[in-house]
């Protein structure tokens, strides 16, 4: 009978260590497995699914910035190049501006030496009465005066604050008078007192009534 009893006590116990083990390495083994996998994964060399979100993450900040950039870069180059185009437009209608004036006065200046051409041609010619010779003179002195005129008034109204002017004159052939001018400033807007103005410097310095003076604007 004790030995039935001691043989059961030892088997009882044997399945008690044994039960305790058992718990004990699978509890164990899985606790700390999970544990080095969670900190493995969080703080030390990232898992395949970590990597793939951060180089996402950073593809996509990079690409973003890069866009950012590009778009900041071309926006500025947009800017840029509209300021420039701007500007180039602006340039362009200052110097074609200018290139006009430049060439109306050299029309005009053309023009007024033709007929001094004319005059002095007859002045000397052994053809030419002295009639001829004498109203040819006339004609010439006639011209200069205009000429000096144009000049005197131009520099008056370049005076008063204009960029540019030029003033066309029209002289009647057989009296050599001028019957009509033209001026031209340089501005986009004119005011009516500044018309008058220009209006009485010319009417002065030409010795044309004001009703025979128009005035405009050129830009």
């Amino acid at each position: 009978m004790v030995k039935r009893q001691t043989v059961w006590l030892s088997t009882m116990m044997v399945l008690s260590l044994m039960l305790i083990g058992y718990y004990t390495i699978n509890n164990g083994g899985t606790g700390t497995s999970g544990t080095g996998n969670s900190v493995t994964t969080s703080v030390g060399t990232p898992g395949p699914n970590t990597t793939g979100t951060a180089n996402s993450t950073s593809t996509n900040a990079s690409s973003q910035s890069s866009a950012n950039a590009t778009k900041t870069s071309t926006g500025s180059k947009s800017s840029t190049s509209s300021q420039s185009q701007t500007k180039s437009g602006s340039s362009q209608t200052s110097t074609s501006s200018s290139d006009w004036f430049v060439k109306s006065r050299t029309q005009v200046s053309q023009e007024l030496a033709k007929s001094q051409d004319v005059y002095e041609q007859i002045m000397v010619s052994n053809k030419s009465t002295n009639a001829q010779v004498a109203q040819a003179q006339k004609d010439l002195e006639q011209l200069q005066a205009i000429k000096g005129g144009i000049e005197n008034a131009r520099d008056a109204i370049l005076g008063d604050g204009f960029s540019d002017v030029v003033i066309f004159p029209t002289i009647d052939s057989k009296s050599g008078d001028v019957t009509k001018v033209n001026v031209y400033v340089k501005a986009s807007k004119l005011s009516n007192s500044k018309a008058v103005q220009i209006m009485n410097i010319v009417s002065q310095h030409m010795s044309v009534s004001l009703d025979n003076i128009n005035v405009h604007e050129h830009a």
